[in-house]
């Protein structure tokens, strides 16, 4: 967005006064949209559950242009590639990235995640599977762009 012509003291009239003020108005709403906080939950797919409990819920939180994703799950599909969530409808990754899931309970693992353009993320660490059982905590910090659908 850009202010062309902004006259607070009057050389130009009532209506470039206005248009100016218009103009910061538009701008300074798009500035709060742009730093709100929105926060949605995911739709965790093929077997994979939010662990309950005291634990925090798989959730993606947006401010900007970064989306966090973070929260306990329980484990699915432990198989390499297999999809974990899809992005909030109408969001998705700037670039592949990579981010972190961990069990911290005996034997302590972590493995990688990556989050690719599309809005999918994926287990693909080579190193060994997950357990078939236990808890995880993924946290991933992407950068993102509204690629359209769904709400800003």
């Amino acid at each position: 967005m850009e202010i062309k012509h902004l006259s607070l003291l009057g050389a130009g009239g009532k209506g470039k006064n206005m248009n100016g003020i218009e103009q910061v108005n538009k701008l300074l709403q798009w500035v709060i949209e742009k730093l709100a906080v929105k926060e949605y939950n995911l739709n965790l797919l093929n077997g994979w559950t939010n662990h309950g409990g005291d634990n925090a819920p798989i959730k993606a939180t947006i401010i900007g242009n970064e989306m966090a994703v973070t929260g306990t799950l329980s484990s699915g599909t432990i198989a390499k590639n297999t999809k974990l969530f899809d992005f909030p409808e109408g969001y998705a990754a700037t670039y592949n990235c990579y981010g972190r899931l961990t069990r911290f309970w005996n034997p302590l693992q972590e493995h990688l995640v990556r989050v690719y353009p599309n809005g999918t993320a994926a287990h693909i660490d080579n190193n060994y599977d997950l357990l078939a059982s236990g808890t995880y905590f993924l946290d991933i910090k992407v950068p993102i762009k509204y690629v359209g659908g769904g709400t800003t």
